[in-house]
């Protein structure tokens, strides 16, 4: 089997994260990987994504699979990631995955746990007080993601982890830490880990392998545990005048027009 180019991003946080790699039987080179700089990824990944290809040598049509970071986090964020990641693949006609921004996490922490039964718990800020949250062990999910305050962190994970030793870390660990001092969680690492690009390409490799139809149960969909913050506003009524203020702004758009 030949190796393959795997270009991977996640936008599910405010740093976005981005790599290039050569895989081939878990055997992970990593061509590039920037770590993650805050700021727009409308603007921040384009140029990025052809910085790294362009230094490698690589047209987009010589990528062999994308990986994109599917959340939860924020949305402005995946939307754009996303779109950039299915804009690229099918553009060049190439393969592209989604996969949970936790899951990365997750894999990430585990990978530096000794204790093989200790379960990863990763945390993103999910805003209004609140974090995403997920329960992970070598085994696989444990529970599900879901938004919580950080307060009720050592409840709701230790009912489910069954008296297993817990590692809480991820990107919104400086904002648990308070919460969780004293509580029988493992805590984190410094100011918090951040998602993984390689990961995210190197665990994008090996579904890709294992399940030919990947992208059908992988797909580069957003995944949000609530709704957007964004919603409707009221709809406006009619202009002042009724008719009077209609035909003013009927005729404005004529003049504009050169009707």
């Amino acid at each position: 089997m030949k190796p393959l180019n795997v270009l991977a991003w996640d936008t599910a946080t405010d740093r976005a994260a981005a790599a290039l790699i050569r895989w081939r039987h878990g055997a992970v080179e990593i061509l590039a990987d920037h770590a993650g700089d805050s700021g727009l990824h409308s603007q921040l990944l384009p140029p990025l994504a052809a910085r790294m290809l362009g230094d490698n040598g690589l047209a987009p049509n010589q990528v062999d699979l994308v990986v994109v970071g599917r959340g939860p986090g924020s949305f402005t964020g995946l939307r754009t990631g996303l779109a950039l990641a299915k804009g690229l693949a099918w553009g060049a006609g190439r393969p592209v995955l989604g996969l949970g921004t936790l899951d990365v996490l997750a894999a990430q922490i585990l990978a530096d746990e000794p204790d093989p039964e200790a379960l990863a718990a990763p945390v993103i800020d999910a805003r209004h007080g609140e974090v995403f949250v997920s329960l992970h062990g070598r085994e696989g999910l444990v529970r599900p993601p879901s938004a919580l305050p950080p307060l009720a962190l050592p409840a709701a994970l230790g009912a489910t982890a069954q008296g297993r030793p817990i590692r809480v870390d991820g990107p919104a660990w400086p904002l648990v830490r308070d919460a969780l001092a004293g509580a029988e969680l493992m805590a984190g690492t410094g100011e918090g880990r951040r998602v993984s690009a390689v990961v995210l390409a190197g665990l994008g490799a090996e579904v890709f392998q294992k399940e030919p139809e990947a992208w059908l149960v992988h797909p580069p969909l957003p995944l949000y545990i609530r709704s957007p913050d964004l919603r409707p506003g009221p709809v406006p009524g009619p202009p002042a005048g009724g008719p009077r203020g209609c035909a003013s702004l009927a005729g404005r758009n004529r003049r504009v027009s050169g009707e």
